[in-house]
C-alpha cells in the first residue's frame, strides 16, 4: 500500500478537487472532500471521500429554473465511479475503501455527488441561506444512528416527488474501518380490497421475507421517534404503489438496522 501524501504537499490535481489526495489512490482519482474523526474516537483516523475521473454536471450557478425533485439531491454534480476511505494519519495508509453506489441502478458502479446544491434540503450546505445554492458538506460526521458516537454521514438519491432512497456510511470504531450500514426487514405484504365505497379486510399475501438493505427508502431524512428507534409511514397508493409503514431499530451491537416494513397494496 502506497503512503498518503501529506497535506502540505502542493499537488496538481483538477480544478474542482480538494487537496492533497493520496498516492495510494489511482492517478484518475479526484479528491471531493475529507473529514477528520474525532481525536476523542481514534486520534488518527480520516474518511476521504473521492471519485474515479468524474464528470461535471452543471446546471447553471445563475439558473432561474426551479429545481426538479430528483435535483433535490443533485444540483449541480459529478457522475462517476465513487469510493469512500479510511486513512491512517500517522502511518499514511489507507486502511479500507468502500464502494457507494446508485439505489436505482444498483448494477453500475457509479453515484452521483452534488458540488452546488440548494440548502435547506437534504445535504447540509454552512452558511448559505435556506433555497440558496452553496458548497455541500458532505462529510459531516454526525451522530445519525443513535449509538452516541458522531461519526457517520448520509447519502440520498430522490427518484422522483416520491421515493428517497437513504443510505449511511462511517466510521466504525469496533472494526476500524469505514462501513456501509445494513438493514436486515422482514417485509409483510397485505392486500386490502374496496367494493363500492367500503374497504374490504385486509389479506396477507404469502409469508413474511426479510430482505438485506443498504439503501433504505426515507430512513435518513427522518428523526427517530426514540433513540435508535424510528417510525414512519410513506404511501404510495395515490401512485398505483402501495401504503408502506417503517418501524426500525439500530443495534449497535451488530451496526445493523432491524425491524419490519408492512405494505397495504390494493389490488390490480
Amino acid at each position: 500500500m502506497l503512503a498518503v501524501l501529506s497535506a502540505s504537499v502542493t499537488i496538481a490535481v483538477p480544478l474542482f478537487a480538494q487537496s492533497g489526495p493520496s498516492s495510494s489512490l489511482p492517478k484518475n482519482a479526484v479528491v471531493i472532500e475529507r473529514a477528520r474523526v474525532a481525536s476523542t474516537i481514534h486520534p488518527n483516523r480520516e474518511l476521504l471521500l473521492w471519485m474515479i475521473a468524474p464528470v461535471k454536471h452543471d446546471r447553471g450557478a445563475l439558473s432561474e429554473e426551479a429545481y426538479t425533485c430528483p435535483e433535490m439531491t443533485l444540483g449541480s454534480y459529478y457522475s462517476g465511479k465513487t469510493r469512500l476511505s479510511l486513512l491512517d494519519t500517522q502511518s499514511g495508509k489507507v486502511i479500507n475503501t468502500i464502494k457507494l453506489r446508485s439505489a436505482v441502478t444498483d448494477d453500475v458502479d457509479e453515484f452521483n455527488i452534488p458540488y452546488r446544491i440548494i440548502s435547506g434540503s437534504y445535504y447540509l450546505v454552512p452558511g448559505v441561506p435556506k433555497d440558496s445554492e452553496g458548497k455541500p458538506t458532505l462529510l459531516k460526521l454526525r451522530d445519525l444512528n443513535g449509538d452516541g458516537i458522531a461519526a457517520e454521514t448520509a447519502f440520498y438519491e430522490a427518484e422522483a416527488c416520491m421515493g428517497l432512497p437513504t443510505t449511511l456510511m462511517g466510521y466504525s470504531v469496533a472494526q476500524d474501518k469505514v462501513i456501509q450500514y445494513p438493514a436486515e426487514i422482514e417485509v409483510t405484504n397485505f392486500e386490502q380490497k374496496v367494493t363500492g365505497n367500503r374497504l374490504g379486510p385486509k389479506r396477507r399475501k404469502g409469508k413474511p421475507k426479510v430482505e438485506t438493505q443498504v439503501w433504505i427508502d426515507y430512513l435518513f431524512s427522518k428523526k427517530p421517534v426514540q433513540p435508535r428507534h424510528w417510525k414512519y409511514r410513506i404511501d404510495y397508493s395515490g401512485r398505483g404503489g402501495c401504503d408502506e409503514s417503517y418501524d426500525l431499530r439500530y443495534d449497535p451491537v451488530r451496526e445493523t438496522f432491524v425491524g419490519t416494513l408492512t405494505e397495504l397494496c390494493m389490488p390490480d
